[in-house]
């Protein structure tokens, strides 16, 4: 309909001629065409959206709010460390840096992720290593981050270089590496991530006798009792979110700081895998 539209008002504009006559090549068959275009292009998006169920329409709507939501914490937060953190720098240092800066206005949760981070994210344990392991003979650096395995990856390369470890000894020796050594490292849904340190630090017993449920004076201080009251375990969570910040653990740093900032190196690394559903796939495509 839209097109037998577009080539009447042409037909009327040439003066009753076709759009394509000869006698008078006509411009205006291009321009209601797109104009035609344009308007299918939006018929059909209308069209697809009322055939969507509720439910999808809630979830594309969802991921349009979450994306948004991401954009400008990216804008008016983490930007800071991406322009003002140069290569040659330390990632330690960076994070000093922007945490001193009196002229940059952040929420509190990040002004404290900044103050904690800096001895915790710049750790040698990160930094896992073995020589000539890989397919084609090189040596193998590999970023360990906290809450993606870290602890199996740990023991998987002492074995590699037939070292022991044990509760005494949990990290193995630091191996220096070929300039040109393969890099590699896995990622793990954030939230998973999240939800997976708080169900092993704040919850499981072993993990609570480690201390990394922070700030230990609101969740593992007996005597300030400033949770007893919660013992629905969803409004505990809440209580965990709100008050994790004022007190980071290094389980719980974004993935892009560890390893000396992932998101300044990451397209160095010739292998990204997910922690994730595929997780043994991922293993094989490692090689």
């Amino acid at each position: 309909i839209i097109i037998i539209i577009a080539v009447t008002t042409t037909m009327a504009m040439n003066g009753g001629r076709g759009p394509f006559s000869p006698s008078r090549p006509s411009k205006c068959i291009v321009i209601t065409c797109t104009i035609a275009l344009i308007f299918s292009i939006k018929a059909v998006s209308q069209s697809w959206r009322l055939l969507m169920t509720p439910s999808q329409q809630a979830r594309t709507q969802n991921r349009s709010v979450a994306s948004s939501i991401v954009h400008q914490t990216y804008q008016n937060v983490f930007s800071y460390l991406t322009t003002d953190c140069p290569v040659q720098t330390t990632i330690g240092r960076c994070i000093k840096r922007v945490y001193r800066d009196e002229n940059k206005t952040v929420p509190w949760w990040f002004q404290t992720m900044l103050r904690d981070a800096p001895n915790h994210v710049s750790g040698s344990w990160h930094n896992q290593s073995a020589l000539n392991v890989t397919f084609n003979h090189r040596d193998l650096e590999f970023c360990a981050i906290e809450k993606v395995g870290t602890k199996h990856w740990r023991k998987f390369f002492c074995r590699l270089r037939n070292e022991k470890q044990d509760e005494q000894r949990p990290f193995c020796a630091h191996v220096d590496v070929a300039k040109d050594s393969s890099k590699a490292v896995f990622l793990r849904d954030p939230l998973e991530r999240y939800l997976s340190g708080y169900m092993d630090k704040c919850l499981d017993a072993k993990g609570i006798t480690e201390g990394h449920c922070e700030p230990t004076t609101v969740f593992l201080n007996k005597t300030s009792r400033l949770t007893e009251g919660l013992t629905d375990k969803k409004l505990l969570f809440e209580a965990y979110v709100d008050a994790m910040p004022l007190k980071w653990n290094l389980h719980f740093f974004p993935q892009s700081l560890y390893c000396d900032g992932l998101f300044r190196h990451i397209f160095s690394y010739d292998f990204v895998g997910i922690m994730g559903t595929n997780f043994y796939k991922e293993l094989g495509r490692m090689g």
